[in-house]
């Protein structure tokens, strides 16, 4: 796996491209450990998600519209 790395500000300047080591594979407790540890983030605060745009899931396809034309700058949600 290979990811680019930029500065904190998001800058479209390259910092490292370098090789990473495959994921290893999590079994089910890990999984269900690093979620509730991620989700205790956003309960209290520490971790605040900013979610751009809902649509229902038949309006999919102006969802993928809006992800591809780039003008998101958060989440964009389908809801059931």
């Amino acid at each position: 796996m290979k990811t680019l790395c930029f500065d904190r500000f998001g800058a479209p300047e390259v910092l490292e491209y370098r090789e990473l080591p495959d994921p290893v594979p999590l079994d089910h407790d890990e999984r269900r450990r690093r979620a509730d540890e991620l989700f205790g983030w956003v309960r209290d605060g520490s971790l605040q998600v900013h979610i751009d745009s809902r649509f229902r899931l038949a309006d999919g396809a102006l969802a993928h519209t809006r992800l591809e034309s780039r003008a998101s700058s958060g989440k964009v949600l389908l809801i059931p």
